[in-house]
């Protein structure tokens, strides 16, 4: 009895561990709610039968590596798809109609469903073009599929309602088979595993470019003409890229609604990156008013 009460505490005791490390855990991410990909109308016009099956083929994926990507940051905990559906029946809104709405509704859907971001992507462009062609000579067939897609994300603070990023991703792809001329096959040689690649690609890219904006990268040591930032090459950090150094300061008042519209910025440098480590990069230091342990970093609208 003794040892069976031992074991009992003791797996309490774990309970009761996990449960502090997860809420540790999670105190350090903020909710985000991804929606499913929008077409615009003009777009679905465009649209050959076998593009929209692809396009929809497309962002079923992207939909499924945007919430892979977005959660393997750590940042984030990222609402699943069967829990937005549930929220928004709850409050009978719906994915394709909340992205017309004001900003005043979107900060309510925050408030109710504690949801602190919301992102929207909509696909605005996609080409799918399969080329086949017979090489007598040879005795074979080549296929080769080009295809070209662009997604606008847009990134909403929902306790706000306001517009925080526009991501605007264009990505090309191509793929190429040959088979022998005389197969009985009549299928494609070209697969799909282009679209899972480009999806791919396509969220690795906007996963990075939220995270840098709900999270800008910061310095976090700094020695004579150098600064170190805690971000790696996995985090979109290049030799040579140019940044901007801002300040943060106080808190951002609305006189007349009382609300808080964020901490101030001040321009006060700027550096450009000279090494990119595993775990984090460091740069020279162009220009310097003030820069410090905690400034923090936006990409320089211009890189040179």
């Amino acid at each position: 009895k003794r040892q069976v009460m031992a074991m009992n505490r003791q797996k309490i005791l774990l309970f009761l561990l996990l449960t502090v490390i997860c809420v540790n855990l999670n105190a350090q991410t903020v909710k985000i709610a991804i929606y499913d990909i929008k077409v615009s109308d003009r777009l679905l016009q465009r649209l050959s039968a076998t593009e929209k099956s692809a396009l929809n083929y497309f962002n079923n994926a992207l939909r499924v590596n945007l919430e892979s990507k977005m959660s393997s940051t750590k940042k984030f905990s990222v609402i699943a798809r069967k829990d937005l559906k549930l929220l928004l029946k709850e409050q009978q809104l719906s994915q394709s109609g909340l992205i017309d709405f004001n900003s005043d509704k979107i900060a309510e859907f925050g408030k109710i469903s504690g949801v602190e971001y919301l992102l929207m992507p909509e696909s605005i462009s996609f080409i799918d073009n399969i080329e086949r062609r017979e090489i007598e000579a040879l005795e074979r067939v080549v296929e080769k599929r080009e295809i070209s897609v662009s997604i606008v994300s847009k990134l909403y603070n929902s306790t706000t309602g306001k517009l925080e990023e526009t991501v605007d991703s264009v990505f090309n792809a191509s793929d190429s088979k040959e088979r022998n001329i005389l197969s009985a096959s009549t299928k494609n040689l070209v697969t799909d595993n282009i679209l899972n690649d480009l999806s791919s690609s396509l969220s690795e890219h906007v996963s990075l470019e939220i995270t840098r904006v709900v999270f800008p990268p910061k310095v976090i040591h700094k020695k004579g003409s150098q600064v170190t930032i805690n971000r790696n090459e996995k985090s979109g950090f290049s030799l040579n890229q140019i940044w901007d150094v801002y300040e943060v300061g106080e808190d951002l008042i609305d006189p007349d609604t009382g609300e808080n519209l964020g901490g101030s910025e001040s321009l006060i440098g700027k550096i450009k990156i000279s090494r990119v480590l595993p775990k984090f990069s460091v740069a020279e230091i162009l220009a310097d008013e003030g820069i410090a342990i905690g400034s923090i970093l936006r990409k320089a609208k211009r890189n040179e």
